[in-house]
């Protein structure tokens, strides 16, 4: 079975300033990488805690390349991303947006090597305002790339060893990104879900298409790919915002009544009610979830239709 193209790519140099680092001496082990920041809303309330990604570095890395990637659609590229998203499943890497017109830039990039160093070392900023989250994103993906894996595991706990596992995890995604070529997988086409979700197909990239414009929400494509190969491994999905009220619905469903093991945000985001029809989710079903407390979590309130997930990232690019 031929193995999928590898890009010619220049020799990379540790970036400036950054050492190798050893998670035994260099950093408390909460991880090399870091927690996530507070959850806050509009108004400068805090609305869930700083999470630590612990053992679960591949979540984290999803997000900070899905990050950096986000600002470089829209002002280089000049596409119109709503969301970037990205799943690790089968030691495979899935990416993409709700539209296909952004998600073939974002494949642009990735297979371009000086374009994806570009986008995933950039601060971005406006109007001479640094803008703080790409800041920590740029400076703790370059942490991962140097990340030293001699270190000594001597003394470390069962917590801090599976960590250590994770990290391994994460630099195969990061590792990924910057040397394979991505290809194009339709999320409609079940028998190319089964090949690319296959023993024989394992370590690859793919950028997921739906043949149209319509916008569908990216987790959607992840889910319909999963569940049309029937995938039982760990699936890990995670990128720029929270999935939607509707589209965390369909994941929850897809573990709960599918069998499909797959993580994602615990903090579910704004509902969309006309989304409800293409997700067999009725307004009840919905009203349930509000009423439950399901959606205590959201930084604007519960109501329907409420706006983006990441209005400061929105202004801010």
């Amino acid at each position: 079975m031929p193995k999928q193209q590898t890009r010619d790519k220049k020799k990379k140099k540790s970036p400036a300033g950054i050492a190798k680092y050893n998670p035994g001496k260099d950093v408390k082990w909460h991880g090399m990488m870091g927690r996530a920041q507070p959850g806050w809303n509009t108004d400068g309330i805090k609305k869930r805690p700083r999470r630590s990604f612990m053992g679960n570095r591949e979540s984290q890395v999803l997000r900070h390349v899905s990050r950096q990637f986000f600002p470089y659609l829209k002002k280089v590229k000049k596409a119109k991303p709503i969301e970037i998203q990205m799943m690790w499943a089968n030691d495979s890497l899935f990416v993409g947006t709700n539209k296909d017109t952004p998600t073939r830039a974002l494949a642009e990039v990735i297979n371009d090597p000086d374009e994806i160093a570009n986008a995933l070392g950039r601060v971005w900023g406006k109007s001479g305002e640094t803008h703080e989250r790409t800041k920590r994103s740029v400076a703790k993906l370059e942490r991962l790339a140097n990340f030293d894996f001699s270190v000594d595991v001597d003394g470390f706990d069962v917590d801090q060893l599976a960590d250590l596992a994770s990290y391994d995890e994460a630099y195969q995604i990061y590792t990924m990104l910057m040397t394979k070529v991505a290809e194009a997988l339709d999320c409609k086409n079940k028998n190319a879900a089964i090949k690319a979700l296959s023993p024989t197909h394992a370590g690859r990239l793919y950028y997921v298409l739906e043949g149209n414009n319509r916008g569908r929400h990216i987790e959607e494509k992840f889910i319909d790919i999963l569940e049309a190969a029937n995938f039982r491994g760990p699936a890990i999905i995670a990128g720029v915002k929270r999935p939607c009220g509707t589209c965390w619905i369909r994941l929850n469903n897809a573990v709960k009544k599918s069998g499909i093991n797959v993580e994602f945000s615990p903090y579910p985001g704004q509902i969309w009610k006309g989304q409800a029809e293409s997700l067999k989710v009725s307004k009840s079903d919905l009203d349930k979830y509000v009423e439950t407390g399901t959606y205590q979590s959201f930084p604007g309130g519960t109501d329907y239709d409420s706006g983006s997930d990441s209005e400061d990232d929105e202004e801010m690019f």
